[in-house]
């Protein structure tokens, strides 16, 4: 049976350009002036780490933070996955992004089963039989499953 490889790998430069672009415009932005507000990226935990006075400022960050990671790796913000906001030393607040790299081993089996679901119908054909109105469902041998009743 063919084969085929499914990847789905973090850019990390473009992410990292990203966050410097989220950054500067953060740092330019009149109503972030005087405040905690910035956007940090880990790499080694493959993290981007959002701190911010508010919650209200965190979801301003992110608005900043999607479209310019949307603009240098398309579909990248579809990989993050937020935590909770946590409450760090006073009222200064911080949430964590997560950058998934890969697929999980259960999204992973359920592609393949769903690949060789298609496979199999697009190969098999319905025949009818005349004299008793069976239908035999006939699939290649290439597939080493044989014929079905």
């Amino acid at each position: 049976m063919p084969s085929f490889d499914i990847t789905s790998k973090a850019n990390m430069e473009n992410i990292k350009n990203a966050v410097d672009v989220s950054m500067r415009m953060i740092i330019n932005r009149y109503d972030f002036k005087g405040t905690s507000a910035k956007v940090e990226l880990n790499e080694s935990e493959m993290k981007i780490v959002i701190n911010a006075d508010s919650e209200f400022q965190i979801d301003q960050i992110k608005d900043i933070l999607f479209p310019a990671l949307e603009k240098k790796e398309p579909d990248s913000s579809k990989r993050m996955s937020s935590e909770n906001i946590e409450t760090i030393s006073g009222n200064k607040l911080k949430q964590q992004l997560t950058i998934r790299s890969g697929i999980s081993m259960e999204l992973s089996k359920e592609i393949i089963k769903t690949v060789k679901d298609i496979i199999l119908w697009s190969i098999c054909y319905w025949e009818q039989e005349k004299q008793n109105d069976l239908f035999i469902c006939c699939i290649h041998s290439w597939l080493n499953v044989g014929h079905c009743v």
